[in-house]
């Protein structure tokens, strides 16, 4: 059997954690992720938790915006994540409860895993759908 091009088990996906600071400002800290790639049932699946209302307005189920479950199906790691101290921040279940934990971390974990499972453009449609600023 051939191995088609491109096609692998899981993807990398960088995504910015948008962290708010003092004064109204926020820092954007890139970091990159790490996936399972959704089988085509599974992409289905996700594909009708998402549903467009009689209005062009989007409504998620409560299934699909599981940010805990999510991840822990289909997060397997990360990279340069980093500290106020500099030291290393390994994708662990310690340090993935305490990053799902701080909202803007959450949140760019969640846009990661949409990015990964429907691609950058069909994301920013979905977030559009549901009156949420894409990225």
């Amino acid at each position: 059997m051939a191995i088609l091009k491109g096609v692998k088990d899981k993807i990398d996906v960088k995504v910015t954690a948008e962290v708010a600071t003092d004064n109204g400002r926020t820092i954007n800290v890139p970091f990159v992720t790490t996936f399972r790639k959704l089988t085509a049932e599974e992409v289905d699946q996700a594909r009708e938790l998402i549903t467009v209302e009689k209005d062009d307005h989007g409504k998620i189920t409560k299934d699909a915006a599981d940010v805990d479950v999510i991840m822990d199906s289909y997060l397997l790691d990360w990279s340069n994540v980093p500290t106020e101290t500099g030291e290393p921040f390994p994708y662990n279940p310690d340090n993935l409860a305490e990053m799902l934990e701080a909202p803007e971390y959450r949140d760019a974990l969640y846009r990661g895993f949409y990015e990964a499972t429907f691609g950058k453009v069909a994301l920013k449609k979905i977030l559009s759908l549901l009156g949420q600023v894409g990225h």
